[in-house]
């Protein structure tokens, strides 16, 4: 007769408990890939034939997303591979993460509602609301970071203009008229055309016109190399900010 298999050997209580946890967690895990799946089924079935509907199950499916990120993630974008196994892994590459399939579900329904006659009326229902706060939260999220990064990039370059810098704010702070000479004296435009004539007339009468003019010709859009941290490019950006502070309080 075959020998009896050897029983298991028993878990202590914190084995049994931790396994307890990955149970349930694969459970938690299986039942949002199934509703994932119900709701994709339901936005392609409503594809075409009620966009309401496909609005409504795409809402939902930003919703799973974005809220159970945590769990979905390890699913959705596995750990990526270094050297030759990632680049021949290219559906590790494509993998998208929860908060992309999110944002991309939900920029989709402001598309879907936007071709509705009925736009108005579902612009108040709570799963558009959700959409579209979702998007604009993701928007100013990645303005900060550009923002911040664009920080980072100028921080060196401030710091060497720190002693222009400082000229310019003990200008501003004498008044418009000080500020705009100082501007045009030490820091002419690149752009010869917008150089002021010798003959300017630094009076109230033409003091908000002049303001408009010298932001025009510092705006840093308009410096060309947009992005790139250079003095001028950063010197220009605080030349505006000054101005445009004295136009706003201009009289």
């Amino acid at each position: 007769a075959a020998p009896a298999a050897a029983p298991a050997p028993a878990m202590n209580g914190a084995a049994a408990e931790a396994a307890a946890a990955a149970a349930a967690e694969a459970r938690e895990r299986d039942g949002l890939l199934c509703a994932v799946d119900l709701l994709k089924s339901a936005a392609l079935l409503a594809k075409e034939r009620d966009l309401q509907a496909e609005a409504q199950a795409l809402s939902s499916l930003g919703h799973l997303y974005k809220v159970c990120a945590a769990i979905l993630d390890p699913i959705l974008v596995p750990h990526r591979a270094t050297g030759a196994a990632a680049a021949a892994s290219a559906v590790t590459l494509m993998a998208r993460s929860a908060e992309e399939r999110s944002r991309d579900a939900f920029l989709r329904v402001l598309l879907l509602v936007d071709a509705l006659l009925n736009k108005i009326s579902l612009m108040m229902e709570g799963w558009y609301r959700e959409a579209r706060d979702s998007i604009s939260e993701y928007q100013a999220s990645r303005a900060a970071a550009e923002e911040q990064r664009k920080e980072a990039e100028r921080a060196p370059v401030r710091e060497a203009l720190r002693a222009e810098l400082q000229a310019l704010y003990d200008a501003a702070n004498k008044g418009w008229a000080d500020l705009i000479k100082h501007c045009y004296d030490k820091h002419p435009p690149l752009n010869p055309a917008n150089r002021l004539p010798p003959d300017t007339v630094f009076d109230a009468e033409h003091g908000k016109e002049l303001l408009r003019r010298a932001i025009l010709a510092y705006h840093p859009d308009k410096q060309g190399g947009a992005g790139v941290a250079s003095r001028w490019q950063v010197l220009a950006e605080e030349v505006t900010k000054q101005l445009t502070r004295k136009y706003k309080c201009f009289k």
